[in-house]
Protein backbone atom coordinates (compact mmCIF):
# COMPACT_ATOMS: atom_id res chain seq x y z
CA UNK A 1 0.00 0.00 0.00
CA UNK A 2 1.79 3.42 -1.13
CA UNK A 3 0.61 7.05 -0.65
CA UNK A 4 0.44 8.48 -4.37
CA UNK A 5 0.67 11.47 -6.04
CA UNK A 6 -2.10 10.39 -8.47
CA UNK A 7 -5.57 9.84 -7.63
CA UNK A 8 -8.25 9.08 -9.23
CA UNK A 9 -10.16 9.78 -12.04
CA UNK A 10 -12.91 11.80 -10.46
CA UNK A 11 -15.98 12.48 -12.50
CA UNK A 12 -16.14 16.08 -11.99
CA UNK A 13 -18.77 18.38 -12.57
CA UNK A 14 -17.03 20.88 -14.11
CA UNK A 15 -14.31 18.83 -16.29
CA UNK A 16 -15.80 15.01 -16.56
CA UNK A 17 -13.37 12.50 -15.76
CA UNK A 18 -10.53 14.39 -14.71
CA UNK A 19 -7.32 12.40 -13.06
CA UNK A 20 -6.12 14.06 -9.69
CA UNK A 21 -2.08 14.64 -9.67
CA UNK A 22 -1.25 15.58 -5.82
CA UNK A 23 2.05 17.76 -5.56
CA UNK A 24 2.10 18.26 -1.76
CA UNK A 25 1.15 15.40 -0.58
CA UNK A 26 -0.13 15.22 3.81
CA UNK A 27 0.25 17.57 5.30
CA UNK A 28 -2.17 20.02 3.88
CA UNK A 29 -0.28 23.50 3.42
CA UNK A 30 -2.62 26.54 2.13
CA UNK A 31 -2.68 30.10 2.81
CA UNK A 32 -6.70 29.63 3.45
CA UNK A 33 -8.46 27.11 5.52
CA UNK A 34 -12.30 26.87 3.40
CA UNK A 35 -14.74 25.83 5.45
CA UNK A 36 -15.86 23.71 2.24
CA UNK A 37 -12.58 21.81 2.12
CA UNK A 38 -13.10 18.32 1.68
CA UNK A 39 -9.43 17.47 2.94
CA UNK A 40 -9.73 18.76 6.68
CA UNK A 41 -8.46 21.69 8.51
CA UNK A 42 -5.30 23.52 7.49
CA UNK A 43 -2.36 21.72 8.74
CA UNK A 44 0.64 24.50 7.73
CA UNK A 45 -0.91 27.55 6.99
CA UNK A 46 2.08 29.52 4.75
CA UNK A 47 2.55 31.18 1.64
CA UNK A 48 6.11 29.90 1.60
CA UNK A 49 7.06 27.01 -0.84
CA UNK A 50 9.25 24.23 -0.48
CA UNK A 51 10.53 21.52 -1.99
CA UNK A 52 8.55 18.97 -2.22
CA UNK A 53 7.78 16.42 -4.71
CA UNK A 54 10.33 16.06 -7.50
CA UNK A 55 9.04 15.23 -11.39
CA UNK A 56 10.28 11.83 -11.19
CA UNK A 57 7.73 10.42 -8.62
CA UNK A 58 5.15 11.69 -10.69
CA UNK A 59 5.79 10.79 -14.04
CA UNK A 60 6.89 7.04 -12.78
CA UNK A 61 3.17 7.23 -11.13
CA UNK A 62 1.70 8.47 -14.06
CA UNK A 63 2.85 6.00 -16.33
CA UNK A 64 2.24 3.34 -14.27
CA UNK A 65 -1.72 4.40 -13.97
CA UNK A 66 -1.63 4.28 -18.28
CA UNK A 67 0.01 1.60 -18.74
CA UNK A 68 -2.85 -0.17 -16.59
CA UNK A 69 -6.36 1.41 -17.51
CA UNK A 70 -5.06 3.63 -20.63
CA UNK A 71 -6.55 7.26 -21.03
CA UNK A 72 -9.51 7.06 -19.38
CA UNK A 73 -9.38 10.93 -18.81
CA UNK A 74 -10.04 14.37 -19.93
CA UNK A 75 -8.91 16.43 -17.69
CA UNK A 76 -5.81 16.23 -15.34
CA UNK A 77 -6.31 18.54 -12.41
CA UNK A 78 -3.00 19.61 -10.44
CA UNK A 79 -4.31 20.00 -6.60
CA UNK A 80 -4.14 17.85 -4.13
CA UNK A 81 -3.44 18.74 -0.48
CA UNK A 82 -3.45 22.63 -0.50
CA UNK A 83 -1.90 25.11 -2.65
CA UNK A 84 0.00 23.25 -5.50
CA UNK A 85 2.05 26.10 -5.85
CA UNK A 86 3.81 25.84 -2.37
CA UNK A 87 5.95 23.52 -4.12
CA UNK A 88 8.99 24.90 -5.89
CA UNK A 89 9.04 21.65 -8.54
CA UNK A 90 5.09 22.21 -9.74
CA UNK A 91 6.37 24.23 -12.99
CA UNK A 92 8.41 21.32 -13.78
CA UNK A 93 5.77 18.63 -12.75
CA UNK A 94 3.49 20.01 -15.05
CA UNK A 95 5.72 20.03 -18.08
CA UNK A 96 6.79 16.15 -16.98
CA UNK A 97 2.49 15.30 -17.20
CA UNK A 98 2.27 17.61 -20.68
CA UNK A 99 5.40 15.26 -21.85
CA UNK A 100 4.02 12.05 -20.69
CA UNK A 101 0.32 12.42 -21.49
CA UNK A 102 1.78 13.39 -24.90
CA UNK A 103 4.18 10.55 -24.91
CA UNK A 104 1.22 7.84 -24.51
CA UNK A 105 -1.22 10.04 -26.68
CA UNK A 106 -3.40 11.00 -24.35
CA UNK A 107 -5.84 13.90 -25.23
CA UNK A 108 -6.15 15.77 -21.84
CA UNK A 109 -6.08 19.40 -20.66
CA UNK A 110 -4.05 20.16 -17.88
CA UNK A 111 -5.75 22.32 -15.09
CA UNK A 112 -4.09 23.81 -12.00
CA UNK A 113 -5.85 25.50 -8.94
CA UNK A 114 -4.71 27.80 -7.09
CA UNK A 115 -4.81 30.78 -4.94
CA UNK A 116 -2.77 32.22 -7.11
CA UNK A 117 -0.48 34.15 -4.57
CA UNK A 118 2.46 32.70 -5.69
CA UNK A 119 2.12 33.15 -9.74
CA UNK A 120 3.91 36.19 -10.10
CA UNK A 121 7.12 34.67 -9.22
CA UNK A 122 9.66 34.50 -11.63
CA UNK A 123 10.20 30.61 -10.51
CA UNK A 124 6.21 30.13 -10.94
CA UNK A 125 6.18 31.73 -14.61
CA UNK A 126 6.71 28.84 -17.25
CA UNK A 127 2.97 27.23 -15.71
CA UNK A 128 1.38 30.11 -17.83
CA UNK A 129 2.82 28.03 -21.13
CA UNK A 130 2.00 25.03 -20.36
CA UNK A 131 -1.25 24.43 -18.72
CA UNK A 132 -4.61 25.10 -20.29
CA UNK A 133 -5.94 27.22 -17.44
CA UNK A 134 -5.57 28.31 -14.04
CA UNK A 135 -8.28 27.85 -11.63
CA UNK A 136 -8.65 30.41 -8.71
CA UNK A 137 -10.70 30.08 -6.14
CA UNK A 138 -12.69 33.50 -5.22
CA UNK A 139 -15.85 32.76 -3.21
CA UNK A 140 -16.40 36.67 -1.40
CA UNK A 141 -14.68 39.63 0.00
CA UNK A 142 -14.91 41.64 3.10
CA UNK A 143 -15.95 39.50 5.86
CA UNK A 144 -17.80 36.98 4.59
CA UNK A 145 -14.04 35.85 3.14
CA UNK A 146 -13.37 35.35 6.89
CA UNK A 147 -15.45 33.37 7.27
CA UNK A 148 -15.40 30.87 4.18
CA UNK A 149 -11.67 30.75 3.49
CA UNK A 150 -10.16 31.93 6.86
CA UNK A 151 -6.98 33.65 4.87
CA UNK A 152 -4.01 34.11 6.24
CA UNK A 153 -3.05 37.30 7.86
CA UNK A 154 -0.91 38.33 4.56
CA UNK A 155 -3.29 36.14 2.14
CA UNK A 156 -4.86 39.62 1.15
CA UNK A 157 -7.35 40.69 -1.86
CA UNK A 158 -5.35 43.38 -2.51
CA UNK A 159 -1.91 41.70 -3.03
CA UNK A 160 -4.12 38.55 -5.20
CA UNK A 161 -5.46 41.61 -7.57
CA UNK A 162 -2.43 43.03 -7.88
CA UNK A 163 -0.85 40.00 -9.20
CA UNK A 164 -3.22 38.98 -11.59
CA UNK A 165 -3.03 42.53 -12.81
CA UNK A 166 0.71 42.18 -13.44
CA UNK A 167 0.35 39.28 -15.57
CA UNK A 168 0.40 40.02 -18.95
CA UNK A 169 -3.19 39.95 -20.79
CA UNK A 170 -2.13 36.93 -23.30
CA UNK A 171 -1.73 34.80 -20.06
CA UNK A 172 -4.66 36.13 -18.14
CA UNK A 173 -6.74 34.99 -20.85
CA UNK A 174 -5.70 30.95 -19.56
CA UNK A 175 -6.63 31.88 -15.75
CA UNK A 176 -10.60 31.79 -14.31
CA UNK A 177 -11.78 32.05 -11.04
CA UNK A 178 -13.66 29.37 -9.18
CA UNK A 179 -17.05 30.53 -7.23
CA UNK A 180 -18.06 27.88 -4.97
CA UNK A 181 -21.73 29.22 -3.54
CA UNK A 182 -23.12 28.01 0.18
CA UNK A 183 -24.52 28.61 3.24
CA UNK A 184 -23.16 28.64 6.59
CA UNK A 185 -23.96 30.30 9.61
CA UNK A 186 -26.73 32.49 8.65
CA UNK A 187 -24.51 33.86 5.50
CA UNK A 188 -24.81 33.33 1.65
CA UNK A 189 -22.23 34.30 -0.65
CA UNK A 190 -24.69 34.52 -3.07
CA UNK A 191 -26.34 37.62 -1.25
CA UNK A 192 -27.09 40.45 -3.85
CA UNK A 193 -24.41 42.83 -1.18
CA UNK A 194 -21.75 40.00 -1.31
CA UNK A 195 -21.77 39.65 -5.33
CA UNK A 196 -21.34 43.10 -5.37
CA UNK A 197 -18.51 43.36 -3.70
CA UNK A 198 -16.86 39.92 -5.50
CA UNK A 199 -17.42 41.26 -8.73
CA UNK A 200 -15.98 44.49 -7.99
CA UNK A 201 -12.22 42.80 -7.11
CA UNK A 202 -13.30 40.42 -9.87
CA UNK A 203 -13.62 43.15 -12.84
CA UNK A 204 -10.39 45.31 -12.09
CA UNK A 205 -8.44 41.58 -12.93
CA UNK A 206 -9.60 41.76 -16.30
CA UNK A 207 -10.47 37.89 -16.27
CA UNK A 208 -13.71 37.12 -17.56
CA UNK A 209 -14.32 33.52 -16.70
CA UNK A 210 -15.90 32.02 -14.03
CA UNK A 211 -16.45 28.92 -12.95
CA UNK A 212 -19.87 28.63 -10.37
CA UNK A 213 -20.78 25.81 -8.52
CA UNK A 214 -22.05 24.44 -5.19
CA UNK A 215 -21.19 22.49 -2.19
CA UNK A 216 -21.31 19.07 -3.14
CA UNK A 217 -20.12 16.79 -0.61
CA UNK A 218 -19.51 17.08 3.28
CA UNK A 219 -16.47 19.07 4.87
CA UNK A 220 -14.80 19.23 7.56
CA UNK A 221 -16.95 21.75 8.78
CA UNK A 222 -21.04 21.06 10.48
CA UNK A 223 -23.38 22.75 9.05
CA UNK A 224 -23.03 23.79 5.93
CA UNK A 225 -25.47 23.73 2.88
CA UNK A 226 -25.75 24.26 -0.81
CA UNK A 227 -27.25 26.82 -3.09
CA UNK A 228 -28.84 25.15 -5.33
CA UNK A 229 -32.01 26.00 -7.77
CA UNK A 230 -33.34 29.00 -8.61
CA UNK A 231 -31.23 31.12 -6.13
CA UNK A 232 -28.31 29.21 -8.01
CA UNK A 233 -29.47 30.29 -11.51
CA UNK A 234 -30.02 34.04 -10.01
CA UNK A 235 -26.42 33.93 -9.36
CA UNK A 236 -25.42 32.72 -12.56
CA UNK A 237 -27.48 35.46 -14.43
CA UNK A 238 -26.32 38.04 -12.62
CA UNK A 239 -23.02 37.54 -13.04
CA UNK A 240 -24.07 36.88 -17.12
CA UNK A 241 -25.84 40.17 -16.43
CA UNK A 242 -22.19 41.35 -15.73
CA UNK A 243 -20.18 39.96 -18.80
CA UNK A 244 -18.55 37.06 -17.48
CA UNK A 245 -18.60 33.97 -18.80
CA UNK A 246 -20.55 31.78 -16.52
CA UNK A 247 -20.00 27.39 -16.55
CA UNK A 248 -22.10 26.21 -14.20
CA UNK A 249 -20.37 23.20 -12.97
CA UNK A 250 -23.57 20.83 -12.27
CA UNK A 251 -22.80 17.92 -13.70
CA UNK A 252 -23.64 14.80 -11.73
CA UNK A 253 -24.20 11.69 -14.35
CA UNK A 254 -21.04 10.33 -15.50
CA UNK A 255 -20.49 6.77 -17.67
CA UNK A 256 -18.73 4.40 -15.82
CA UNK A 257 -15.41 2.89 -16.23
CA UNK A 258 -14.51 1.42 -13.28
CA UNK A 259 -9.86 1.18 -13.34
CA UNK A 260 -8.08 -1.46 -13.29
CA UNK A 261 -5.83 -0.48 -10.97
CA UNK A 262 -5.06 -1.58 -7.44
CA UNK A 263 -8.29 -0.96 -5.95
CA UNK A 264 -7.78 -0.69 -2.46
CA UNK A 265 -4.51 1.40 -3.14
CA UNK A 266 -6.60 3.58 -5.39
CA UNK A 267 -9.99 3.77 -3.66
CA UNK A 268 -7.75 5.25 -0.09
CA UNK A 269 -5.64 7.26 -1.98
CA UNK A 270 -9.08 9.11 -3.75
CA UNK A 271 -10.67 9.09 -0.29
CA UNK A 272 -7.84 10.88 1.05
CA UNK A 273 -8.47 13.81 -0.93
CA UNK A 274 -12.32 13.89 -1.17
CA UNK A 275 -15.64 12.12 0.80
CA UNK A 276 -17.15 10.10 -1.79
CA UNK A 277 -20.96 9.32 -2.23
CA UNK A 278 -21.60 5.26 -2.95
CA UNK A 279 -22.41 6.08 -6.26
CA UNK A 280 -18.96 7.78 -7.02
CA UNK A 281 -17.36 4.74 -5.88
CA UNK A 282 -19.26 2.38 -8.00
CA UNK A 283 -19.14 4.30 -10.88
CA UNK A 284 -15.41 4.55 -10.51
CA UNK A 285 -14.48 1.31 -8.60
CA UNK A 286 -17.40 -1.09 -8.99
CA UNK A 287 -19.49 -2.74 -6.80
CA UNK A 288 -16.10 -4.14 -4.97
CA UNK A 289 -15.31 -0.93 -4.48
CA UNK A 290 -18.11 -0.72 -2.39
CA UNK A 291 -17.34 -3.58 -0.21
CA UNK A 292 -13.79 -2.43 0.34
CA UNK A 293 -15.31 0.77 1.73
CA UNK A 294 -17.57 -1.01 3.82
CA UNK A 295 -14.79 -2.91 5.07
CA UNK A 296 -12.54 0.14 6.00
CA UNK A 297 -15.87 1.24 8.17
CA UNK A 298 -15.38 -1.85 9.80
CA UNK A 299 -11.62 -1.40 10.48
CA UNK A 300 -12.20 2.09 11.66
CA UNK A 301 -10.56 3.72 9.07
CA UNK A 302 -13.40 6.08 7.45
CA UNK A 303 -16.89 7.06 8.25
CA UNK A 304 -20.10 6.30 6.40
CA UNK A 305 -22.12 9.53 6.57
CA UNK A 306 -25.53 10.62 4.64
CA UNK A 307 -24.87 14.10 3.53
CA UNK A 308 -27.89 15.87 1.29
CA UNK A 309 -29.92 12.95 0.37
CA UNK A 310 -26.74 10.64 0.01
CA UNK A 311 -24.30 8.33 1.75
CA UNK A 312 -20.31 9.36 1.69
CA UNK A 313 -17.32 7.29 3.21
CA UNK A 314 -15.15 10.12 4.71
CA UNK A 315 -11.70 9.57 5.30
CA UNK A 316 -11.48 9.98 9.71
CA UNK A 317 -9.97 12.79 10.83
CA UNK A 318 -8.16 10.97 13.69
CA UNK A 319 -6.53 8.32 11.00
CA UNK A 320 -3.08 7.38 11.39
CA UNK A 321 -2.79 7.59 7.71
CA UNK A 322 0.94 6.67 7.56
CA UNK A 323 1.19 4.11 9.91
CA UNK A 324 -2.25 2.40 8.02
CA UNK A 325 -1.05 3.15 4.18
CA UNK A 326 2.28 1.35 4.57
CA UNK A 327 0.97 -1.71 6.33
Amino acid sequence: MKLKTVYGPHPSRCFDWSLGVDVLLPPKRCPYNCVYCPLGRTSIKTMKPAMLIDPGTVKKELEEFIQVNGCIFSNILVWGHGDPLLNYHTPLIVRTIRETINQYGCRSSIRIRTTGFALGEKWALPLLDIVDEIIIPFDAAGETRQVINDPMDNAKISLLIETLRNIPKTYRRKIAFETNLLKIDGIKNSDLPILDELTSYISSTGIMKIYLKTVNRPSWKQMIKPVKGRLFTRVKDYLVDKGYTVKECTREKHSTIIISSDLEEALINHLLRKPLSTDEIRTIYGNRGIVLAEKMVLENLIDKIPWGQKLFFKVKQTIDLYKWIRR
